[in-house]
């Protein structure tokens, strides 16, 4: 099955292989935060980094580091990192890890094991006294060491100030002029109401570590203090709407979307030309089931704000959604315009294309995010899961080699695992995917998919029944945990756990998810593989035969049907060949 990624828990594609599908908008993305920033002289930004620095320049911001602090001072730190993560990504020329994703890593080793980043910016807040001390580093992450060191010091009662001349010493320690946008909006409530801002950004600090239990509760509390202290202060309405949002996306709570709206609606009464306030309203209106004005609400956002990856990533899923697949695209490809030198753009427009079935499209683009990212382990599973569609099987394995060398991740030996059982060397994948379901075991909550794939393993390399019912079951018991908000994933889903619940033997539910997929998603490509596959591993030949027809018409990838080891009886009728060919010519 093609993987999900690191931001994103879907896990809904094809057979067995799964994209890293990190960068798409799903059920609990983080909508990009709002840069907090003011204007740095351009004379500052001329002066030249302590060492050389890379031409392209691929980088993490580790988490800020409290130093003999409490509670609040580390939600500062959270708070800026997320500012100075915000502000790199406005470039448009950076590839910024987004901050979302950069909270379970510690050292510059994971930085660049899990992102393939060669520039890591770390730091530590200090209080002394009634002032506060912030401390600046630039890694080499390849390397190893250190190109450049910065300290900003400021009162501890205006952490404004200190966030100022933070990101004026990022910019020089990077070396690029970081655009500033949302200026006279902050600088008017950091001046005038300092305690306002400061629980502002606090409540930020909150929001970007909303894994953590209690977080998003306290995040809520403190954008609401901002605004009960500073009622006209319009980006902490953005920030209560965004975590409303998120604990939407979390709890599907109705009336928690509706005080999502509520906020951010308030937000653009009082400013009406704010960007993350169109772009929040945009997602708000998106999981209201309203995609049109949600069309509306994100174009505006990009106007305002053309940088805004976040704007680009959910207005492009909701012309998907909208069946307007030539839209869809045309905003990402607008995003890669805008932001040129970030390799997700070329990574999310691989993925659709991927979804599309478009496979040389997306290995073009597949070899431009290896091209510009040749460290992330992502691009080459990624383009593996392609090759593999494409019938190159050599060429997959080498990718997916070279992704668990850089990155040995549950979902990298998963791949590796599947392409064995395509390859009908099961002897090679039952160890490649016991591996894969150790590591997911270690690193949190499992995913059925990866336990799908082993029991494959044993059920086609002979081993003792029982080794492949029990992962079955696992795979069972962690898919039905699985809430998909978008109807053609809850299809998909229902259609991989028909797939399951045919191998071990339970009949009667499994054709009743196979009507329940197809109900929901009846022209989708996936749906109708994953019903021929589950009527084949019930004996119903001639009922699998017809989905297995109906896929390849919607343009599943007949190499697939070639390779599927639980298609061996259906590959022996006498018109398998005549089905292939039907497929290729069919309009």
């Amino acid at each position: 099955r093609l993987k999900s990624g690191e931001l994103d828990p879907s896990q809904l594609t094809t057979k067995s292989l799964r994209l890293p599908r990190t960068f798409r908008h799903r059920w609990i993305p983080a909508i990009a935060a709002v840069s907090v920033i003011m204007v740095i002289a351009m004379a500052q930004l001329l002066r030249p980094p302590a060492s050389p620095l890379p031409d392209y320049k691929n980088i993490l911001v580790l988490p800020l580091r409290s130093i003999g602090g409490d509670e609040d001072q580390a939600a500062l730190c959270d708070g800026l990192t997320e500012s100075i993560t915000s502000a790199l990504t406005q470039t448009g020329i950076l590839s910024v890890v987004p901050a979302s994703d950069t909270s379970e890593v510690a050292t510059v080793r994971q930085a660049r094991e899990k992102f393939g980043v060669n520039l890591v910016l770390s730091g530590s807040l200090q209080r002394r006294g009634e002032r506060l001390r912030l401390t600046l580093n630039l890694v080499d992450a390849e390397k190893a060491r250190q190109l450049g060191v910065e300290t900003v010091e400021g009162p501890a009662a205006q952490p404004f100030q200190i966030e100022d001349g933070m990101l004026g010493k990022v910019a020089e320690l990077v070396d690029v002029a970081v655009p500033r946008k949302d200026t006279e909006l902050l600088a008017k409530r950091a001046l005038s109401t300092p305690k306002a801002f400061d629980a502002y950004l606090r409540g930020r600090g909150f929001l970007y570590r909303y894994d953590k239990e209690g977080n998003l509760d306290r995040a809520m509390q403190q954008f609401e203090e901002a605004i009960q202290v500073d009622p006209g202060f319009a980006l902490a309405y953005v920030g209560l709407a965004e975590a409303r949002l998120t604990a939407y996306r979390l709890q599907s709570e109705k009336a928690t979307l509706s005080a999502a709206r509520e906020a951010v609606e308030r937000a653009l009464e009082l400013s009406p030309e704010l960007a993350a306030a169109h772009s929040i309203l945009g997602a708000v209106l998106s999981e209201a089931d309203l995609p049109n004005e949600a069309v509306l609400q994100l174009e505006r956002a990009i106007d305002l704000d053309p940088k805004d990856p976040a704007a680009y990533r959910e207005l492009a899923w909701v012309h998907v959604s909208l069946g307007e697949r030539d839209r869809a695209e045309q905003v990402f490809k607008r995003a890669i315009q805008a932001r040129p030198g970030d390799w997700r753009g070329y990574s999310n427009l691989a993925v659709f294309y991927y979804d599309a079935q478009r496979h040389a499209d997306a290995e073009r683009l597949f070899r431009k995010v290896i091209e510009l990212a040749p460290d992330n382990h992502y691009g080459y599973t990624n383009l593996g899961a392609v090759l593999t569609d494409l019938g190159r099987p050599g060429e997959a394995e080498a990718m997916y080699r070279k992704a668990v060398t850089l990155n040995p991740t549950a979902n990298g030996w998963s791949n590796l695992g599947v392409h064995y059982i395509l390859q009908q060397q099961y002897e090679k994948a039952v160890p490649a995917l016991e591996e894969a379901t150790k590591l997911a075991s270690q690193s949190g909550p499992n995913d059925y998919a990866i336990w799908g794939n082993l029991g494959d393993a044993y059920l086609f390399s002979g081993a003792p029944v029982d080794r492949s019912r029990t992962a079955y079951l696992r795979a069972i018991e962690l898919a039905e945990r699985t809430t998909p908000a978008a109807t053609a994933d809850r299809a998909v889903l229902s259609s991989i756990l028909a797939e399951y619940l045919a191998k071990v033997g339970d009949g009667a539910r499994s054709r009743e998810r196979i009507a329940s997929a197809l109900e929901g998603a009846p022209d989708n490509a996936t749906v109708r593989y994953e019903a021929g596959i589950a009527y084949a591993m019930l004996g119903e030949d001639d009922r699998s035969w017809e989905e297995l027809k109906a896929a390849l018409v919607r343009g599943f990838p007949a190499d697939r049907l070639r390779t599927a080891p639980e298609l061996q009886k259906i590959r022996r009728r006498s018109d398998f060949a005549r089905l292939l060919e039907y497929a290729r010519t069919s309009p």
